[in-house]
């Protein structure tokens, strides 16, 4: 399984459906069934397997930027957060459609649940690695 952000950052799952788009993976001769489940953010991902927090649901899953947008509280339409560390890495809210910005990528920053509105993004990405 996968959760919406990392998959939405693979540039093969189609941003509005939350699928993994068939046109793209024909394109690059990927079978779908090597592909993980794509699930919303706040689904069950099952539980841990071993070592002191065995048994314990996991709850939750999000891509390294995406979690910092909302655990930073991005979660009105136009605000914005940078990210530091192996690169830089700006996000905006852009709300409940998805905006193409030449340029920029077109993300979705989280989808909380089967029944919430996905929020979207786009980012700017400065790779920092030398």
């Amino acid at each position: 399984m996968t959760d919406v952000t990392n998959a939405s950052r693979t540039y093969l799952m189609d941003l509005q459906k939350f699928s993994w788009h068939p046109e793209l993976l024909g394109k690059f001769n990927i079978p779908l069934k090597c592909l993980p489940k794509i699930l919303n953010n706040s689904d069950d991902f099952g539980s841990v397997q071993k070592g002191p927090l065995k048994g314990i649901p996991i709850t939750g899953c999000l891509g390294d930027q995406h979690a910092a947008a909302l655990g930073h509280g991005l979660l009105e339409s136009g605000q914005a957060k940078n990210t530091y560390g192996t690169g830089s890495f700006l996000i905006v809210n852009v709300g409940e459609n998805v905006v193409h910005v030449p340029g920029l990528i077109s993300t979705l920053c989280y989808k909380l649940g089967k029944n919430q509105a996905p929020v979207y993004g786009i980012e700017v990405i400065k790779n920092l690695s030398y």
